[in-house]
């Protein structure tokens, strides 16, 4: 099976910015998001040695999807879709987290 790249393009001066794609049951490993943070027209760089990705899912039936993302040289989150991303049927929805280190903490971006 191929794998099919979904670019996606996300403004984050707008809090409900999002895009709807469609998986069906036992997709895994067929799909990749490829994420790519702006605000406004301005793209936002993301260092991959400073920071981490984090996609979290909530699924229709209550399931809750926590794992981690690759954060390309360009700057983009990519993201496999996996086995219990397509584990059951019905709308999942996902959230992009940008984590990074603030001094000894680490802060959401």
């Amino acid at each position: 099976m191929d794998v099919i790249i979904y670019d996606i393009l996300l403004d984050t001066q707008y809090a409900g910015c999002r895009r709807q794609i469609e998986l069906k049951k036992g997709e895994a490993n067929s799909k990749i998001f490829r994420i790519e943070l702006c605000k406004g027209t301005e793209p936002i760089e993301i260092d991959p040695k400073e920071a981490m990705a984090i996609i979290r899912g909530c699924k229709e039936d209550g399931t809750v999807i926590v794992n981690p993302a690759k954060i390309t040289n360009e700057s983009k989150i990519e993201y496999e879709v996996g086995s219990q991303d397509t584990a059951a049927v019905g709308t999942t929805w996902y959230e992009v987290q940008v984590v990074a280190k603030d001094g000894e903490s680490y802060k959401i971006l």
